[in-house]
């Protein structure tokens, strides 16, 4: 008998103790029951027959829906944090179970309420690029700050790190690994130009973790890459957290100035990014005609560009023959990645880090032995003159620990650089009395030279030549020391001392006249 005529049984024989029943309310709701249990059994029995296709956690919606406001947030992130591929372009889940190699770069932008149809049709040019590469795009409809002295613009570096805070609680083999920010003014030219084209190559440059590029006013964070990573959520934290701690202090491109403060700030922000040539994924506009007359210029074949600091006023006609541009897929313009330069440029350009990391390298061995040598010279001091100096010498003995900390931790160049000009200034009266110390000694090391010469001049015997030349020859060493090592105190010390023990015995050798 088949699961069915099993269910037909049950349900005759329910029907049957049912009419029974003397109260008519409660056939008719026990009906209903058993008919929905069949239902629901049946259902249940023919689910598991259909093959339903597995993708990755990402679920784009069918489209962007550019200015309408997105009613449905279960997360306690913004509700435009979304993704954007249309359904033809859901990327099947890798063999790990994570998202597919494609659609580890993410795409990161901001456009308010889609007030602006420029802002618009610029954000629908990068459709074909995500199409053709799987990027999810995450938009940011309305304002995340509002009030105090985050609002407006700041709103960029917020949601910036809401996506890495949401990128990093997922398995590392689900999350995307990089965020591309564009700002909304960007058009898209060639979408035949993949972003991992740009990244930096493994595992050498491991450590560079942002990507930016800069022009004649400095950093530019118009469009950038950014690794999902803990150092990231950092330094978005600390530019979020500046103007709050910092409020007096002038930022003339707000979040922009921000960021660069804070990438020079200390060594753990300095070691991880690295600026490119702008060309690559931030180009300015130009004129169409004369595209090498500059070299933030756009040229064809390029990814994007940029409109940065474009009056809203001035957008439809600025961008306007851009957007017409980018709608016209010219082949002039949409030209296929390996018949532009980029690929050679891109090599170059990391070969060339390679080599100039290489030197950096040294510089900071070299610095790192030189703020050694200096901290143990000062320390020194401090243990000859620091006992009666006070304030001076608690002040110079401080600093000499922040630089021997500094070493300690391997903090780069710049650090130890500015740990010893400020070990400069505190041990200025540590050194005073050094060079007066050690203009003494050298007098007086000079001093004991001429003595001991004249002496040897004067008694020199066949039957003493030895203990003659023992002491000759430390007379060539003092004089050789005070010649070469000017500043090795101590050594000069020694070496003066055991020249006077020396000379001394040998003068006991002749009896006094």
């Amino acid at each position: 008998m088949s699961v069915q005529d099993h269910i037909s049984q049950w349900l005759t024989e329910s029907a049957a103790h049912l009419h029974l029943n003397s109260k008519p309310v409660l056939r008719i709701a026990a009906t209903a029951l058993a008919a929905l249990l069949l239902l629901l059994i049946t259902f249940n029995f023919l689910l598991p027959s259909a093959q339903v296709p597995k993708f990755s956690a990402y679920s784009p919606p069918d489209r962007i829906d550019y200015g309408l406001p997105v009613t449905k947030n279960p997360l306690s992130l913004p509700p435009q944090y979304h993704y954007s591929p249309p359904k033809d372009l859901l990327i099947p889940s890798s063999p790990d179970g994570g998202i597919a190699a494609e659609s580890r770069i993410g795409k990161i932008t901001i456009l308010f309420n889609g007030k602006d149809p420029t802002l618009v049709r610029a954000l629908q040019t990068h459709e074909d690029h995500n199409r053709k590469f799987g990027y999810p795009l995450l938009i940011l409809r309305h304002g995340l700050l509002d009030g105090g002295n985050l609002n407006g613009i700041w709103n960029k570096p917020a949601y910036i790190l809401a996506a890495l805070l949401e990128e990093s609680r997922k398995p590392e083999n689900e999350r995307l690994q990089w965020l591309f920010w564009h700002d909304a003014d960007t058009v898209l030219l060639n979408p035949s130009i993949p972003i991992a084209l740009f990244l930096p190559p493994l595992p050498a440059n491991s450590h560079t973790l942002l990507l930016l590029t800069a022009d004649p006013h400095g950093l530019n964070n118009g469009v950038f890459l950014l690794r999902v990573h803990p150092w990231s959520i950092s330094l978005l934290t600390a530019v979020l957290a500046y103007p709050t701690y910092n409020p007096s202090a002038e930022l003339q491109y707000r979040d922009q100035s921000a960021l660069a403060i804070v990438l020079n700030s200390t060594s753990y922000f300095r070691r991880h990014w690295t600026v490119v040539p702008q060309r690559w994924f931030n180009a300015y506009a130009g004129e169409l005609e004369d595209e090498y007359s500059h070299k933030f210029q756009v040229r064809r074949g390029d990814l994007l560009v940029h409109f940065a600091g474009c009056p809203p006023d001035e957008r439809d006609t600025v961008m306007g023959k851009w957007l017409e541009t980018a709608g016209a897929h010219l082949e002039e313009w949409e030209v296929p990645v390996e018949r532009t330069s980029l690929p050679g440029e891109v090599k170059k350009f990391w070969e060339e880090q390679m080599v100039l990391q290489q030197k950096e390298g040294k510089d900071e061995e070299d610095t790192m032995m030189k703020a050694a040598r200096m901290a143990a010279v000062v320390q020194g001091w401090m243990q000859e003159f620091g006992g009666g100096m006070g304030e001076e010498a608690q002040r110079g003995n401080e600093t000499v620990g922040r630089l021997k900390k500094a070493i300690e931790e391997g903090e780069d160049r710049i650090a130890l650089e500015l740990v010893m000009g400020e070990l400069t200034v505190d041990a200025q009266p540590l050194q005073k009395l050094a060079d007066q110390s050690k203009a003494a000694l050298t007098k007086q090391a000079h001093a004991v030279i001429v003595i001991a010469e004249r002496f040897l001049l004067e008694h020199t015997t066949e039957a003493h030549k030895h203990e003659a030349q023992v002491v000759q020859s430390m007379l060539e060493k003092l004089r050789e020391l005070l010649a070469t090592e000017p500043d090795n105190v101590k050594l000069i010390r020694t070496c003066m001392e055991d020249l006077k023990l020396e000379a001394n015995k040998y003068a006991n050798m002749f009896p006094a006249t």
